[in-house]
């Protein structure tokens, strides 16, 4: 399946194919104002990107996560062999699709939900079409995915029941629409933590995306370690987060735990885990080398999930544009006093 996928693609490595976003500081707002933009909310859940491949006249679907393993989801054969009433072929099938999305998972009471929200799509029908405009791939979407997929299920009850999520085109809105976003993230039923901007015109770029742009408040932004445990002569744990570069991980900062923390690590060593973290201007972190008097540093990180979903830690440059943003502290206020001009570029355009 990896290898299907580098062929469509035309790829040569084994890595996870999304497109990651880079974050936004106040130098972004130039291109908010220089380039037309769609913004959505950042729905805080997991990211997949879904394949749907012919295999023996059915389509089936496997959801390949960041660590780039490949999940067979049985109950979602049959609802891709699409009906198309322009074909004389009513049981014709789709050939292989890459659809890129984010699934998140609403509870009400006892009540579990499932929800895929598609937002890209990398290969339709065994076409690549990366190189077309995100506006031009957002209608694919739409028009090839969503809307027969919808036919299919209202079609056919029976399909509709036993799908273990459902899948439908997430939101976006025009760059000057961030007051309605922010607005609908008030009534969201699914976590989310902060905005995605996409060029309208721009292609989909594998791997980092330097116009694809992800915004938190301040004081949400969070930045993904891998966690080095080290151990002094009466073996007492001192934890270092390291970054990743140029294909290794490397010494960043040490890392100071709450007590309870602690106990926890202490007893179940994370040692080359990823975990997110949460800087934190006033938490006070006590730096302990061996020859030298321990000192006290004032900002530190501070744990907040392990990521199971991933085996790298950012790289070190993006962790210090994470650290510039909380710097900045790019307010939601901020953003709604540049609307105008967001607004009036786009319409010069």
């Amino acid at each position: 399946l990896r290898g299907r996928v580098k062929s469509l693609l035309k790829v040569n490595h084994d890595r996870f194919p999304g497109s990651q976003p880079i974050s936004f500081d106040r130098s972004a707002f130039q291109l908010l104002e220089n380039e037309d933009y769609f913004v959505s909310e950042k729905a805080d859940g997991v990211r997949y990107i879904m394949l749907i491949a012919h295999e023996d006249r059915k389509s089936t679907v496997f959801m390949v996560d960041r660590l780039n393993n490949y999940h067979y989801i049985k109950e979602m054969q049959m609802h891709l062999q699409f009906h198309d009433p322009k074909s004389k072929n009513q049981h014709q099938t789709r050939r292989e699709t890459l659809i890129d999305g984010e699934m998140v998972v609403e509870r009400s009471g006892n009540q579990v939900r499932r929800r895929f929200l598609a937002f890209d799509i990398m290969v339709n029908s065994s076409i690549i079409v990366t190189h077309r405009s995100y506006s031009t791939r957002l209608g694919m979407l739409h028009q090839d995915i969503i809307k027969p997929y919808l036919e299919t299920l209202k079609r056919d009850p029976a399909i509709a029941k036993r799908q273990p999520f459902t899948m439908e085109i997430k939101k976006v809105e025009r760059s000057y629409g961030i007051k309605l976003v922010f607005s609908e993230m008030a009534n969201l039923k699914h976590k989310s933590d902060g905005l995605i901007f996409t060029p309208v015109k721009q292609e989909y770029i594998p791997g980092t995306c330097a116009k694809l742009l992800k915004w938190k408040p301040p004081d949400a932004n969070t930045a993904d370690f891998k966690i080095q445990v080290t151990y002094s002569k009466d073996r007492k744990p001192f934890y270092k987060l390291l970054v990743a570069a140029n294909g290794v991980h490397k010494y960043f900062t040490h890392l100071q735990l709450e007590p309870d923390v602690y106990a926890q690590w202490r007893a179940h060593p994370p040692d080359n885990r990823i975990a997110e973290f949460r800087f934190d201007p006033d938490w006070k972190v006590t730096v302990v080398e061996e020859g030298y008097a321990p000192i006290t540093q004032q900002g530190g990180w501070r744990f907040q999930r392990f990521r199971n979903d991933k085996n790298t830690a950012n790289d070190e440059a993006v962790v210090k544009q994470i650290i510039q943003c909380i710097r900045q502290g790019v307010t939601r206020q901020e953003f709604e006093s540049h609307l105008d001009k967001i607004r009036a570029h786009w319409k010069a355009r």
